[in-house]
């Protein structure tokens, strides 16, 4: 009897220890695998933190890279008027800080397109980095308007993007197994963007997004409506994820805006200061004093110089990109050519020019 409980209280203590050493080797092995997956996630960041960071400092390139299978996911979140935006793979992210990426909600496979477009008024702004890759699709609705020339000399040939003269024809272009679907169509007029009935239908994520004017945009029927400059922010819209990454890279280059803007302001007045001949003196470039010493555009006397304006109008856009901002957009955007004719003057009589 005695030998009987023995014997099974040495098997009970068997299973247990068993237990307990497989409890040990299979957390290790869990440890091992989670450790190997973060050192591959950390891996994949620290590729494309570099891709990102060269492509981003070099203007209007495109960069097409592959690499081992990734899943990048990008994410912009709106906090009142400020945003959070990043970029991860797996447990690791990275922020955005001060770029400013227009890329769709998840990336995989093993390819990744970067394409890089200065944002100039007329100065550079900023470089916009637009992230993609072939599994998913641009379709821009050009209705024969003029802007969609503009356009497509700058899209690159890799990128896949289709163009089509109306919306009509978008369901003949549409590739059923792309991950996301994103379409910009450039208004002609009443009910000239009007998706075909067939796009509601459509299982993949997608974007139909209507350019209402030169300066605002809409996305997917939505009453919400917000402005833009130029372009590359227009462009912006088609390579966004969702309306909340466009609203949220267009602020932060409306603040990159209004510090360069501030920036030139204080250049204006440096030069005005240096150029200013000392009582009793005469100035030998006199010629030169007269684009800063002036009143408006760039002058720094009376009502707002033009970079004034542009900072101002920049500092309300930052907080609202609504609709409802077309005068500060209208500021901004008219502001581009009155600028470059000065700058012009300025190269043409060797005076220290505006950029």
């Amino acid at each position: 009897m005695k030998k009987a409980m023995s014997d099974q209280f040495n098997w009970i203590f068997v299973i247990i220890a068993g237990a307990v050493i497989l409890l040990f080797f299979f957390s290790m092995v869990q440890k091992q695998q989670s450790l190997s997956i973060a050192k591959t996630d950390a891996s994949i960041v620290r590729q494309i933190e570099t891709l990102i960071s060269v492509a981003g400092s070099e203007k209007n390139t495109i960069t097409t890279k592959d690499l081992p299978n990734i899943d990048l996911t990008f994410q912009c979140k709106k906090r009142g008027t400020t945003c959070d935006c990043v970029y991860k793979s797996g447990t690791m992210d990275r922020p955005y800080d001060d770029r400013i990426i227009y890329a769709p909600k998840k990336i995989t496979g093993t390819q990744l397109h970067l394409w890089s477009m200065a944002w100039e008024q007329p100065f550079r702004i900023a470089n916009f980095l637009y992230a993609t890759n072939d599994l998913h699709q641009y379709i821009l609705v050009t209705n024969n308007q003029p802007i969609a020339q503009d356009i497509k000399k700058i899209l690159p040939e890799r990128l896949p993007v289709k163009i089509v003269d109306t919306p009509n024809n978008v369901m003949n272009e549409i590739n059923p197994s792309a991950t996301s679907i994103n379409v910009l169509c450039i208004s002609s007029g009443p009910n000239s963007c009007t998706p075909p009935n067939q796009f509601s239908s459509i299982n993949n994520q997608k974007n139909w997004i209507i350019r209402n004017s030169e300066t605002e945009i809409s996305y997917n029927g939505n009453t919400d409506k917000f402005v833009y400059v130029g372009i590359p922010q227009l462009l912006g819209a088609l390579f966004s994820a969702d309306k909340e990454m466009f609203e949220c890279n267009t602020r932060k280059s409306f603040e990159r805006l209004a510090s360069i803007a501030e920036i030139q302001d204080k250049r204006i007045t440096s030069l005005n200061t240096a150029l200013t001949p000392a009582q009793g003196q005469t100035n030998a470039r006199s010629s030169c004093l007269n684009f800063y010493s002036n009143s408006p555009p760039l002058g720094i006397g009376g009502s707002p110089n033009v970079f004034n304006s542009i900072k101002t109008a920049s500092e309300i856009l930052l907080k609202d990109i609504s609709a409802s901002q077309s005068t500060n957009i209208n500021t901004i955007k008219n502001s581009k050519d009155t600028i470059k004719n000065i700058n012009d003057k300025m190269v043409l009589n060797a005076c220290p020019s505006i950029y």
